[in-house]
């Protein structure tokens, strides 16, 4: 079970690094935008909009006359506000809030991961859209951040796409995708730091002696290296579902 307070307090610590530290979930953003095949529509919900990062491209790439954002962090309202001022921002987690509106597109982009129970979610989200309306999430699945599973064995229950496009039964799949993609940093501390900047440190409570960090530091350095950088893995899964009912 992740623990969603310590994620929302590990998120709002990191928000004023984020924007310059999320490297991927920016790639992610952007591809997600580009699977989206429509780009007018008359509502739409952002899940876990968290500083704005999709929010922006959702600005400058879809026509639109209502706007809700969604995050489990109130000072993210202020960040999304700043982007588009009429938005209407419900604070809280994804998976307990009531919501009594229907939507034409609903969107998240690196968020669903954090879910305790992601099917649940995703049937709540499509139970959420007008008929033909649109499901697009960018999430992250099994390989992801697999270095730091093998050596500290933390982990989020990471998906399969099959997870998620097998678990309802009244869309049609519109586009399925995933990828790897290594990040290079010059030595694992700085691999930690990331985290820390991006609020990826949520997963678990995990605290370092000088003894313990140098230990990781050398096992990471064996096992993780490629031309004298230190890697870590991020495997981006998307999906765009289409309500048929």
């Amino acid at each position: 079970m992740t623990d969603k307070k310590l994620i929302t307090d590990r998120f709002s610590k990191s928000f004023s690094t984020y924007d310059d530290n999320a490297f991927i979930q920016n790639i992610m953003a952007s591809n997600l935008i580009k699977f989206v095949t429509l780009n007018n529509f008359n509502s739409i919900f952002e899940v876990g909009c968290g500083t704005g990062i999709l929010t922006r491209y959702i600005k400058t790439f879809f026509l639109y006359t209502n706007y809700t954002a969604n995050d489990i962090v109130q000072e993210s309202k202020k960040y999304v506000q700043k982007i588009i001022k009429d938005v209407t921002f419900v604070c809280g987690d994804i998976e307990q809030v009531k919501i009594d509106k229907k939507f034409d597109l609903i969107i998240s982009n690196a968020c669903l991961q954090w879910c305790n129970n992601l099917n649940a979610t995703i049937i709540k989200l499509v139970n959420m859209l007008n008929k033909n309306g649109i499901l697009a999430i960018s999430i992250f699945g099994q390989k992801n951040l697999c270095e730091i599973k093998q050596l500290l064995n933390v982990s989020l229950n990471y998906p399969k796409v099959a997870d998620i496009i097998n678990n309802v039964d009244n869309c049609k799949t519109i586009y399925v995708g995933k990828e790897i993609k290594k990040i290079y940093f010059d030595n694992p501390i700085d691999i930690i730091k990331h985290f820390k900047q991006t609020g990826v440190n949520g997963i678990a409570p995990i605290k370092f002696t000088k003894t313990t960090l140098k230990e990781f530091e050398i096992k990471y350095k064996k096992l993780f290296i490629e031309n004298g950088k230190c890697y870590i893995t991020y495997n981006p899964i998307y999906v765009v579902l289409k309500k048929e009912k």
